[in-house]
């Protein structure tokens, strides 16, 4: 939080452990830092095969950022 604050960060990009980034986020919205997170659009394609099983394959791609909602009543 001090790195955050000496550099005078108006936003920062979270992500990563659900419980830790909630908290993060509440402790930078506190302080007036936009906190994003990014978004990906993601593509299956299923193939057949001979056997009977089928083979996946799961392509992602960035899709921009998106700004996280304010959390309110955090303690």
């Amino acid at each position: 939080m001090r790195e955050v604050e000496a550099r005078g960060a108006s936003c920062a990009l979270v992500a990563g452990e659900l419980r830790l980034t909630v908290v993060l986020v509440a402790l930078l919205q506190a302080r007036g830092v936009m906190c994003v997170t990014t978004v990906a659009e993601r593509e299956v394609r299923e193939e057949p095969l001979p056997d009977g099983s089928v083979r996946m394959e799961r392509r992602y791609r960035f899709a921009g950022f998106r700004e996280v909602p304010a959390l309110a009543g955090l303690r």
